[in-house]
């Protein structure tokens, strides 16, 4: 799957969850391919089931990271 993402690049993900909180907020957590040589883990908000807030939009983890403060 292809979607515009953050300064309108296109990106490709893989391995789409969805998860839906007590409250009502909802998250979405993928795998994104997008330079051809690091795959990583992202996720972001989602203002309804199908519309991302890429306000909130945040890398997660990369290939080689200990800690998530090796984002």
């Amino acid at each position: 799957m292809c979607f515009h993402g953050i300064n309108n690049t296109i990106i490709s993900i893989l391995d789409i969850t969805i998860l839906l909180e007590d409250n009502g907020d909802i998250y979405a957590y993928y795998s994104v391919y997008e330079t051809g040589v690091m795959q990583y883990i992202v996720g972001c908000k989602m203002k309804d089931p199908v519309t991302p807030d890429f306000s909130t939009y945040q890398v997660l983890i990369r290939p080689g990271s200990l800690l998530a403060s090796d984002r």
